[in-house]
């Protein structure tokens, strides 16, 4: 997954959480009485923890891609 689809994910999982009261509470009052429930809780934690893995993994494979680029625009250079 690239770093654009990770974003666009992450955000969309958390605004479908906020859509479900078994996730999040909202009041029209203000943000000060709005809240994670519990299980809502535990959902963003399992969720972030797993992207945390993925966009590890896709900077990664970002900075391959990058060194190798610069290896080929190099080695290019020099046959010049």
């Amino acid at each position: 997954m690239d770093r654009e689809a990770l974003q666009k994910t992450l955000y969309g999982a958390l605004l479908e959480l906020t859509q479900d009261p078994k996730y999040y509470y909202y009041s029209p009052v203000g943000p000060q009485y709005c809240e994670l429930t519990e299980r809502g809780q535990q959902v963003v934690l399992d969720l972030v923890t797993d992207f945390a893995y993925n966009m590890y993994r896709c900077k990664v494979a970002e900075d391959i891609e990058r060194s190798k680029q610069l290896v080929l625009s190099e080695l290019k250079d020099d046959h010049n």
